[in-house]
């Protein structure tokens, strides 16, 4: 037995050392390192599903897309067994990667189709459906997955619009025709490029006119006006309001290039006209956003512990920016480092808390739940119910409700899971977007609980019966008997 031991610890040091190499290359770019270290330790641990799900990820940097399939497929094999929604969903992800970069569109969209079923809120999903439809010449399709996406994360798809020239030139019309505004936008935009200030400032004022609560169009407008040297109260009067715009963002993946600039305007102006509490508060927080932007441009260098870095710095300059924390809890959650993520999402729900904002201790409620989801069901439970309850927001209460529903559904509670499905229906019938086809969900649940009360109906009457038998109530038994079947 001892011998046994010593064997299995050697197997599992080995493992250990494996992951810890192959973890440590693929942090450092080293990608076919990281691929040896991830299959040798799979040679000692060979259904690892989070080991494979990382080996796809790095077959995928150094475009190795057949060796990725081959390892998503086994994987899928796995995920099933154990009737893992969340792993499914990866896996049929990475499968479609490989028809992608093989220009097999329509398959593509056939495993995004799946991958989204079983990870509804994996929001790439969408962008990637996006890519395939406009490579495919499905523009309207294209689009309509891009108006998801920026239903639920503006921010994420604006980031991620994809710049293929038809696709872009078909958006612009279908944009132009519904928001008349960006025609006023693209026209001042055009004679911003050819030095024409006065005439894109009308072209930039009739924007915000039409369309005030927009900051893009709000930037411009202010850059356009710096240029122009107009007064220090009318650049104050811009860049306040945009600036109120801006704050209402919790990400900084695209305001903090925004309000860096405007802070440091309204810095200027208000020492210009002898504010001087204004104008150190303003410096101040164009200070944050350049750390936010160091942040980024790290983050789009894949150099995460940088930017968690400049996340740290930007919470020096200011301990209460939900931006930063929000920021650092996704970084860590990428580096799986969930007890990190956890400390942040602490410190944000308390933050939230002392400014009695629901939508951000939603938030964080939501975060925790997920986070104790392994570890504390009856908590994991209540921070997700805190979240619907407090959330205003039909669609976030309809992606919170999936959540729980799903996690119900995963422990066998199907009553419960159809509960929260249900729930789902309603905020759709209010004006949510059904990312997933709920009710097919719903039916499914159905069939389980009819079964499961079939059985309860057989197992009640079979156990009378038997009992009766005992008692060689022979007829009673049969009647029994034949009730169960």
């Amino acid at each position: 037995m001892k011998n046994i031991n010593n064997y299995n610890n050697d197997i599992e040091e080995s493992y250990n050392s494996l992951i810890k190499t192959a973890q440590e290359a693929k942090d450092n770019g080293d990608f076919e390192h990281a691929i040896s270290a991830f299959r040798a330790a799979l040679e000692f641990k060979p259904q690892q599903i989070q080991v494979m799900g990382e080996l796809c990820w790095t077959y995928g940097q150094v475009d190795k897309y057949e060796e990725m399939l081959e390892t998503a497929k086994k994987a899928l094999l796995i995920s099933q067994k154990r009737i893992s929604k969340d792993n499914i969903g990866r896996f049929y992800f990475y499968i479609s990667q490989y028809y992608k970069m093989t220009d097999q569109f329509e398959k593509a969209c056939d495993y995004l189709a799946l991958s989204l079923f079983n990870k509804p809120y994996f929001l790439t999903i969408y962008i990637e459906k996006a890519y395939c439809y406009t490579k495919l010449g499905k523009y309207t399709e294209a689009l309509r997955m891009y108006d998801i996406v920026k239903d639920i994360d503006p921010e994420y798809a604006n980031k991620n619009e994809i710049p293929i020239e038809d696709y872009i030139k078909f958006v612009s019309m279908e944009r132009e025709r519904n928001e008349p505004w960006r025609i006023d936008l693209n026209q001042g935009l055009e004679y911003e490029k050819n030095g024409e200030y006065e005439k894109a400032n009308k072209s930039f004022l009739s924007a915000v006119e039409q369309n005030p609560k927009d900051y893009f169009c709000q930037f411009w407008l202010l850059k356009n006006e710096v240029k122009l040297g107009k007064g220090k109260y009318e650049l104050i009067a811009i860049g306040e309001n945009l600036y109120n715009l801006l704050k209402e963002k919790t990400s900084f993946n695209v305001t903090s290039f925004f309000a860096e600039f405007v802070c440091t305007v309204l810095s200027k102006c208000y020492e210009s006209i002898g504010d001087s509490d204004k104008a150190v508060k303003y410096s101040t927080y164009s200070k944050l956003y350049n750390r936010a932007n160091a942040a980024q441009k790290a983050i789009e260098e894949n150099n995460l512990e940088k930017a968690i870095e400049e996340y740290k710095n930007a919470l020096e300059i200011d301990n209460k920016c939900f931006g930063a924390i929000n920021a650092l809890i996704d970084l860590y959650k990428k580096m799986k480092q969930p007890d990190e993520a956890m400390d942040y999402a602490i410190m944000g729900l308390k933050l939230a808390k002392e400014a009695n904002d629901n939508e951000k201790m939603a938030y964080y409620y939501f975060e925790m739940g997920n986070r104790l989801k392994s570890s504390s069901y009856d908590k994991a439970v209540e921070f997700l119910n805190n979240a619907v309850n407090l959330t205003s927001e039909f669609q976030k209460k309809y992606n919170y409700c999936i959540e729980i529903g799903y996690y119900y559904g995963s422990k066998g509670e199907s009553a419960k899971a159809l509960e929260y499905f249900n729930k789902c229906i309603e905020f759709v019938n209010n004006g949510a977007k059904d990312a997933l086809d709920i009710n097919s969900e719903i039916v499914r649940l159905k069939e389980i609980l009819d079964k499961d009360s079939d059985l309860n109906h057989f197992v009640n009457h079979y156990n009378i019966g038997a009992n009766y038998f005992k008692e060689m109530q022979f007829e009673e038994a049969a009647k029994e008997m034949q009730i169960a079947l």
